[in-house]
C-alpha cells in the first residue's frame, strides 16, 4: 500500500483452538503464543504503528478511548511515532 496508507491484519475467522489437555504442551502453546504476540508488536512498533491489545476479558470500548485519548495528548506533546 503505497501513499502512507495503513495495513490492517485480519483476524483469524472463528474461534481460537482449545488448549491441548496435556499441561507440557499446554505451557509450550502458551509460551508460543506469548512469543507470537511479542514478536507481532515489535514489528507493529518497527514499523511505526501505535500498537493496541484488546482483551475480551476487559472492556474493550474503554481501552479504545483510553488509547486514542492517550495518542492525542501525545501527539500534541511531539511523542508519537
Amino acid at each position: 500500500m503505497g501513499g502512507g496508507g495503513r495495513r490492517r491484519a485480519r483476524p483469524r475467522a472463528g474461534p481460537a483452538p482449545p488448549p491441548p489437555p496435556d499441561p507440557l504442551l499446554r505451557h509450550r502453546y502458551a509460551e508460543a503464543a506469548t512469543a507470537q504476540r511479542a514478536e507481532i508488536s515489535a514489528a507493529l512498533r518497527g514499523a511505526g504503528a501505535a500498537h493496541l491489545r484488546l482483551r475480551t476479558d476487559r472492556d474493550w470500548l474503554l481501552d479504545m478511548v483510553r488509547f486514542v485519548a492517550a495518542q492525542r495528548h501525545a501527539r500534541t506533546r511531539g511523542t508519537t511515532r
